[in-house]
């Protein structure tokens, strides 16, 4: 019986991308369509895949940089224009309301005092684990220039885990150990810069935390050129490699 759990790459750029649009994720149950991530070239992404205003029911946001959060004011926005009734929940590390009315007030001025659906915040900490509708999430902190949360999403017997940027930490390492599905930003194959990671330290972290499938997305823009090259030798490893391209789905 094939799966009704779908994650679709809106986009898998990192932030100075020409190609490709900043790294975002739609992790879609069928109940459940739960946005990872919002950055500025993401709202036609959302827009193609549906115009219906309550299509999406939350919005995770790891951290507060503009590539993954600058897109908001513009789906909130719509939302309110074709005329949203369904509360919307964004969830965040502590200070993401007053971070997201900030970029509201600036993006639509007075827009969020006059939005006519519900929009409710979830406040996370590192080492919480909460119930999001059908869904259970967990959450840690990686190693990044600002305050980022990896986040685990476990539903029906199914884990995907998804970085946001930085490095992975201790705490990230013990998030993603045993998950069906790490997607996790994959900036450049050695530690060029030390607060995004590095593909041949992911490698050896996958298989000591017995992850099934490593998704390489946030490739530095010259280095995804070649990045194929890097990886040829590890295709017997004991995981499976994806590279996905904006819009591609895979079914868990």
């Amino acid at each position: 019986m094939p799966s009704n759990l779908k994650l679709t790459f809106l986009g898998t750029g990192e932030a100075f991308d020409e190609e490709l649009p900043n790294t975002s994720i739609l992790y879609d149950t069928g109940q459940t369509r739960l946005l990872m991530d919002c950055g500025y070239s993401i709202p036609h992404q959302v827009w193609k895949q549906s115009t219906d205003p309550n299509f999406l029911h939350g919005i995770f946001l790891s951290h507060h940089h503009a590539d993954h959060a600058f897109g908001l004011p513009a789906v909130l926005t719509r939302m309110w224009e074709t005329k949203r009734s369904l509360p919307l929940t964004i969830i965040g590390h502590a200070g993401t309301q007053e971070y997201v009315h900030k970029l509201m007030e600036i993006g639509y001025p007075t827009l969020i005092s006059r939005l006519e659906f519900p929009l409710e915040f979830i406040d996370v900490h590192a080492g919480d684990q909460i119930r999001f509708r059908e869904l259970e999430l967990s959450f840690a902190q990686s190693i990044h220039s600002v305050t980022n949360y990896s986040i685990r999403i476990s539903y029906q017997g199914k884990t995907t885990c998804y970085s946001g940027d930085g490095s992975f930490s201790e705490a990230t390492k013990a998030l993603f150990k045993d998950c069906d599905f790490l997607i996790h930003e994959s900036f450049s194959w050695e530690r060029v810069v030390y607060l995004h990671a590095s593909i041949q330290e992911l490698l050896e972290m996958v298989k000591e935390q017995n992850i099934k499938t490593y998704c390489l997305i946030h490739i530095q823009r010259d280095f995804k050129k070649k990045v194929w090259n890097f990886l040829k030798d590890f295709q017997q490893e004991p995981f499976k490699l994806l590279v996905p391209k904006p819009g591609e789905s895979v079914y868990l």
